[in-house]
């Protein structure tokens, strides 16, 4: 009984030491060749900021980011789109995340993950937006 007990110690302390270091978020799901199936949420691809003089552009998510490089003070923020989440799924692998943006005079091109684009007057912080095929 003694080792019993010693064995059931060392095993709960294996399990609950086990890390799993994934970065991504997994779900399970039903289809017809596979009863149980896993899907994982990525992480995101990684934006370069851009710099124009002291003010750098970057990105959270959905929105882009002006800042002050001097000072570090936050400029303004701007949403670029709505993420619009089912609650019977885990909100992670719903996230649409921006994976790239360039600048052309005032107006920054925006893409995310699926592939939709706006643009953003960085001036007047204006989105729209732009309808592809």
């Amino acid at each position: 009984m003694k080792y019993l007990s010693i064995i059931l110690l060392t095993l709960l302390s294996i399990s609950c030491s086990t890390k799993n270091n994934s970065t991504a978020t997994s779900i399970n799901t039903v289809s017809e060749d596979n009863p149980i199936a896993s899907f994982k949420r990525s992480v995101p691809k990684e934006v370069q900021p851009i710099l124009i003089e002291n003010i750098k552009y970057s990105c959270s998510m959905n929105e882009i980011i002006a800042t002050d490089t001097l000072s570090q003070n936050i400029l303004w923020k701007k949403e670029i789109y709505k993420v619009i989440y089912d609650e019977k799924m885990e909100r992670d692998v719903q996230d649409v995340f921006i994976d790239s943006i360039s600048l052309k005079d005032n107006l920054m091109i925006i893409r995310n993950e699926n592939t939709e684009f706006y643009s953003l007057n960085i001036k007047t912080k204006e989105v729209i937006q732009i309808q592809t095929k």
